[in-house]
């Protein structure tokens, strides 16, 4: 009869963590859930900041494209009877702070009008078209609803080639516009847009601005 001795398992201890050390792991894990949480949100909220600006801007393009084609085809404007004059010695352009809201242009058979409409949800720029009857032929409204404001002033600028030649007069077209961001998730932004119109249907000679002096018939 043979006989096993039976040895002792060897049991391994194992050194759990303490309540300190797992406090801080849970603490560091915290940190770095926060940290990229922060990183994803900025770059979302830039990311919507972006293409909010980017529509803005696109708002304004459209404005200013219109309104190109409608002073191209006029045969003279008004901004609601303002106007700025400049003599030929002027060398600075002072305007005041506040502008008329309100462009006209006069072709032969329309009148086309722009003016700033408020309305519940926000600001637009309005553009009617009237006949030769005075009757409304077409309405539309612009950057809708991120118009912030719109001004526009007639600018009268008397040229002269070179002493002692004849003067004449210039016609420009200012217009100022600000729009807004309408995005409730992002701050609340502005862009501030300006630009001047010439064209020779707002000067008083069509040969001034290609040679001098004027053709003799």
């Amino acid at each position: 009869m043979r006989l096993y001795r039976v040895m002792p398992l060897k049991i391994k201890s194992i050194r759990a963590f303490t309540m300190v050390e797992a406090l801080v792991i849970v603490l560091i894990g915290s940190f770095m859930m926060i940290t990229i949480n922060f990183m994803l949100s900025q770059g979302v909220r830039s990311s919507l900041k972006g293409q909010d600006q980017l529509e803005t801007i696109r708002a304004a393009s459209s404005v200013f494209s219109q309104l190109r084609k409608d002073l191209l085809a006029c045969d003279s404007i008004d901004t609601d009877g303002v106007e700025k004059v400049v003599s030929e010695t002027d060398t600075l352009l002072n305007l005041p702070s506040s502008l008329p809201q309100k462009v006209s242009f006069f072709a032969r058979n329309a009148t086309t009008t722009y003016s700033i409409l408020a309305k519940p949800r926000g600001k637009c720029l309005l553009r009617v078209v009237y006949d030769s009857l005075g009757n409304i032929s077409t309405s539309g409204e612009y950057a809708v609803p991120r118009m912030k404001n719109f001004e526009a002033i007639k600018i009268v600028k008397v040229q002269q080639v070179k002493t002692g030649s004849p003067k004449f007069v210039q016609s420009q077209l200012f217009i100022r516009i600000a729009l807004e961001s309408n995005d409730p998730r992002i701050s609340t932004s502005t862009v501030n847009l300006s630009s001047f119109f010439v064209t020779s249907q707002l000067s008083s000679t069509q040969w001034w601005n290609y040679h001098y002096p004027p053709p003799d018939n």
